[in-house]
């Protein structure tokens, strides 16, 4: 008797926007998460009077740091002894298949390794950019 046990079996692509190039779940939910965090980064930025076009920058730094992030994440938490057997692999979107390469997209983001991106990255924006919400950090660092 299996009642109360949810068999959790969702194909993990939307749709196939061209043959080798799927929308998957993960990926849209991890745009549309950057996107509404923007959309209310804008709304507090506007707010609190502080000028819209400094966001761009920020925006830029959270973003990368979010990537890069969740890229390593994944790498060096799921598959580190893969990853340090094929570095190239990390952040190209390739996969080494016998002798040759083939195109396969970026697999794999970690979100505990896009937070840990974002820490990264807002620590390096507050101490290159010396802005109003950052003056508490610089005084630490």
């Amino acid at each position: 008797m299996n009642d109360g046990i949810l068999n959790w079996n969702v194909d993990p692509e939307i749709f196939w926007i061209t043959d080798s190039f799927p929308l998957k779940f993960y990926g849209l939910l991890f745009m549309a998460g950057i996107l509404i965090a923007f959309q209310i980064e804008k709304r507090i930025y506007v707010r609190e009077n502080i000028p819209v076009e400094s966001l761009d920058k920020l925006f830029i730094y959270v973003f990368v740091g979010i990537l890069l992030g969740a890229r390593l994440g994944h790498c060096f938490f799921y598959e580190a002894t893969y990853y340090f057997q094929n570095p190239v692999e990390i952040l190209l979107p390739i996969k080494k298949i016998g002798d040759s390469y083939k195109f396969i997209g970026f697999q794999g983001l970690a979100s505990h390794g896009g937070t840990i991106g974002v820490i990264i990255s807002l620590a390096i924006y507050c101490v290159n950019s010396k802005q109003i919400f950052c003056g508490y950090w610089t005084e630490l660092v």
